[in-house]
């Protein structure tokens, strides 16, 4: 969905959500919460809650690529190819 950008960011979060919700035929009393993210987050008045990109990604990242049994803020363990040895 490609929108014009508006006079504020506050409107561009109004137009963005509203043609949204269009589109899934609902209503924003539908939604159980709103969550604002990125750089224009403190402009949304509507959510109730705001994350930074960053959080929005590892969060994304994690819930991709899951590791059962283990903590997701591990490094993954690389195996080391034959016959390597570390120096000395």
């Amino acid at each position: 969905m490609t929108l014009q950008t508006g006079a504020t960011a506050e409107s561009e979060a109004r137009q963005a959500t509203e043609e949204a919700l269009r589109q899934a035929h609902l209503k924003l009393e539908d939604l159980k919460s709103v969550v604002a993210t990125g750089s224009g987050r403190m402009n949304v008045p509507f959510a109730r809650k705001d994350l930074s990109l960053e959080t929005c990604l590892a969060r994304g990242a994690v819930s991709s690529f899951p590791r059962p049994g283990r903590s997701s803020m591990r490094a993954p363990k690389v195996p080391r190819p034959s016959g390597f040895r570390p120096r000395a």
